[in-house]
């Protein structure tokens, strides 16, 4: 009778079930609950590679390895992977094996992060060559296998400093990439030839058939700098990117880099770029004049532009972003832009009563806006050409 039960209707009611301990109860009730149990139980997999304290971490990566031996049909089920890296090493390389051993498996994986570690409620940069170089082989073999097999569907790294030399494998092992406060790792020439040759060789794809097509990057200029290179190794990566977003950086050392990194990355995936999304600082006449000189290609095909805003304090912030939507984005550069999206984060004070949602009498819950802002913006909108769409969409957090 069980047996006769569409597979759609048990997914159905595994979907409903609210917690872990009834999701370990409903997979122990007949064996047609025991996969799709599981699938909802194993979906993510988060593995610590550390060299402190490092007996710890090698038996859980042996704990992982030998379950993954002994089921592996839960290995189809983790479409996850993170994987955190603790520095500095100092403990012996036990790790590599089972990492190998887990990777093998792990052919399923649709998203990973892999990020600088948090030791002692602390989060710093990470080193890349601070692992052991088979463990940091094992890593870069798997993703190198991915992007020439399946390309994940997404790849993010955080707070890592990275070696040139693993940057083809890393710009080539997923459909989006995104950048958290990476940078490039200074290193001896020596060293950096032994990650050169170490490193799994990726070449250009014909026709861009695995090409890169989402990129984001905040704070990772030094990495961004290598893509903008025409003509050098890595500058093919980006160029059939369908979506770029930036987070520019308003202080004095960065701000023109960024501003003219920018512009290199949009004329490197003119042809193909469909939507653009940028963090826009107050940007000064002077600069201002060098994004226009800078940002000089059409761009065809972008339909869409967000505009992320997250300290509105004043109406500043918005006269900028209206200049670069007036005259950097214009109708001669992007004749087929239709939508534009503001995303504002409004910060709330944290002076909130205890026990329900009202505000502080004396607190100030968000910062003043006054409607006459906006008014430029409504003379912007009705004189545009192709727009068909102007949203504006709130983002709540504490402060």
């Amino acid at each position: 009778m069980a047996a006769s039960i569409p597979p759609e209707l048990i997914e159905a009611i595994v979907e409903h079930v609210p917690d872990v301990a009834s999701l370990k109860s409903c997979s122990l009730v007949s064996p047609i609950f025991r996969f799709p149990c599981q699938k909802r139980l194993h979906p993510s997999l988060h593995l610590e590679f550390v060299g402190p304290d490092s007996q710890r971490y090698r038996r859980t990566s042996e704990a992982v390895s030998r379950r993954l031996e002994e089921s592996p049909h839960l290995a189809s089920f983790i479409t996850h992977l993170t994987l955190e890296i603790i520095t500095p090493w100092n403990g012996p390389d036990d790790q590599s094996a089972f990492a190998r051993r887990v990777f093998a498996r792990l052919g399923h994986v649709k998203k990973t992060r892999i990020f600088g570690g948090r030791l002692g409620g602390a989060i710093w940069s990470s080193l890349w060559s601070s692992l052991p170089p088979d463990l940091e082989s094992a890593v870069l073999d798997w993703l190198a296998h991915r992007g020439s097999t399946e390309p994940l569907q997404e790849l993010l790294l955080a707070n890592i400093s990275l070696p040139e030399a693993a940057l083809p494998v890393i710009f080539s092992a997923a459909a989006s990439l995104v950048l958290h406060n990476c940078t490039l790792e200074r290193m001896p020439a020596s060293q950096q030839q032994a990650t050169v040759q170490s490193a799994p060789q990726v070449r250009p794809v014909r026709a861009q058939a695995r090409a890169l097509r989402r990129f984001e990057a905040h704070s990772s200029w030094r990495v961004v700098e290598l893509l903008c290179r025409p003509g050098q190794e890595h500058h093919w990566h980006v160029s059939a990117l369908r979506s770029l977003a930036l987070r520019i950086i308003n202080d004095n050392t960065s701000l023109d880099t960024s501003l003219g990194m920018f512009a290199d990355l949009c004329a490197s995936s003119a042809d193909t770029l469909t939507s653009l999304k940028l963090w826009i600082p107050i940007i000064d006449p002077r600069r201002r004049e060098l994004l226009l000189q800078r940002f000089t290609a059409a761009l065809p095909h972008v339909r869409a532009f967000s505009v992320i805003l997250e300290a509105l304090q004043s109406s500043d912030e918005l006269d900028s972003s209206l200049w670069v939507l007036r005259r950097v984005m214009s109708p001669a550069l992007l004749p087929c832009l239709t939508q534009i999206t503001y995303i504002v984060y409004l910060r709330v004070e944290k002076r909130i009563l205890p026990m329900n949602l009202n505000f502080h009498p004396a607190a100030n819950a968000f910062p003043p806006f006054k409607a006459d802002w906006l008014t430029s913006y409504d003379e912007f909108v009705c004189d545009h050409p192709t727009l068909t769409s102007f949203v504006w969409e709130a983002k709540f957090g504490q402060r």
